[in-house]
């Protein structure tokens, strides 16, 4: 089993790496606190998740956010972005307590720009189902905009809840991080 390791986290201290360990994402998604607020996206019921076998889609990226503390290299959490349709991808987001608030802001910010620096990325949409209330404000702060809300999509708890969906293109992403002022992007 993958150790799930946490510290006092600075925002400058964040990077975002990709990665195909399967095993920690899978650890990460069976933390106590978090597991119960998971849903499958298309049910919206809980249920036993594994990344394992979408991990291996070359198709889709897994972003380790990370830090150092000097000695040894720490995770705080993962972004998976899952290809829906050629340069569209579908941001999902599991963090540990020790990436949260303005620290889930910045490490949402370098996977947006990770993605549209190494990827064919040109939009990124996601979907914040009401109970998850930090989600909306994440996509929110980190540059993503709005486009629309959809009531009743999940059942939560035996009642209906709806879900508020947000998008950022690469246009907008260019505006928001340097007003497309000498913005170069890097191919491997």
């Amino acid at each position: 089993m993958t150790a799930i390791t946490s510290h006092a986290l600075v925002p400058s201290d964040l990077r975002v790496v990709p990665s195909r360990d399967w095993h920690y994402f899978d650890a990460l998604l069976r933390q106590p606190g978090l597991y119960e607020k998971l849903t499958d996206d298309a049910t919206g019921k809980c249920g036993i998740i594994s990344l394992r076998d979408i991990v291996w889609n070359p198709k889709h990226h897994f972003l380790l956010v990370q830090s150092s503390d000097g000695s040894s290299t720490l995770r705080h959490g993962c972004f998976v972005f899952l290809v829906t349709r050629f340069g569209v991808y579908d941001a999902h987001v599991i963090l540990q307590e020790s990436c949260r608030g303005k620290n889930a802001v910045e490490a949402a910010k370098r996977a947006f720009s990770w993605m549209f620096d190494n990827t064919d990325a040109f939009q990124i949409t996601t979907f914040c189902p009401d109970w998850l209330k930090a989600s909306r404000v994440i996509a929110y702060a980190a540059g993503m905009r709005k486009c629309f809300r959809r009531e009743g999509m999940f059942e939560k708890n035996c009642r209906p809840a709806g879900a508020t969906f947000y998008s950022l293109n690469f246009y907008e992403w260019i505006r928001l991080n340097d007003n497309g002022l000498n913005h170069t992007i890097q191919r491997n």
